[in-house]
């Protein structure tokens, strides 16, 4: 081979990296899967796992010695974070993650999170369980107007959540008092 064509080559392939580089790294950092890693998602998981210690279920509900089961329904976007999150018991219980794929197993679990992708379900999901003393959770607008008990929102760039005391009372969910003062206060339309 000639070093001219060797040369040509190496422009080629160098311009290609140049050009096709950032594309790759967004692809790679994109949520094609439905699942991110860290980021606000990983602090969700860590909410989520805390709001147990702040939540107490009926005992006809919650048993002694039972785990403790967060469902997600809808896409998944925690991937391996909410285990991670739930890999040490919670105020001496195990932790069990299920991915609701029947209504039925809404019912089973204790802290429910429908993720974004069932933005137009949340109605119809959140009847499911209603009386069914589940702590609902949910990332979408209109979460809490529909029913739903805890509502992560973005405010600038801190994720908070905001807490119905009314649909957790429906529920027969008793709600620390220090939970509901880090919660943000919520209009009736949310």
């Amino acid at each position: 081979m000639s070093s001219r064509f060797i040369r040509s080559c190496t422009i080629l392939l160098t311009a290609l990296l140049v050009f096709l580089a950032p594309v790759a790294w967004a692809l790679a950092d994109s949520d094609t899967d439905g699942v991110q890693s860290g980021g606000d998602y990983g602090k969700k998981a860590q909410f989520i796992f805390s709001f147990a210690k702040y939540v107490l279920w009926p005992q006809r509900k919650l048993q002694a010695n039972a785990p403790l089961v967060i469902g997600i329904v809808g896409t998944d976007p925690f991937g391996d974070l909410l285990s991670e999150a739930a890999a040490s018991p919670s105020n001496g219980r195990s932790v069990q993650i299920l991915h609701v794929e029947e209504v039925g197993e809404m019912r089973k679990c204790h802290i429910l999170f429908v993720s974004h992708s069932e933005g137009t379900r949340i109605g119809t999901i959140l009847s499911e369980v209603r009386g069914d003393n589940v702590l609902t959770v949910g990332e979408s607008d209109k979460f809490l107007a529909k029913g739903g008990i805890i509502n992560f929102v973005q405010v600038g760039n801190d994720l908070k959540f905001q807490i119905s005391a009314s649909a957790a009372k429906q529920a027969r969910l008793t709600i620390s008092s220090n939970l509901l003062a880090l919660g943000l206060r919520s209009s009736p339309n949310q």
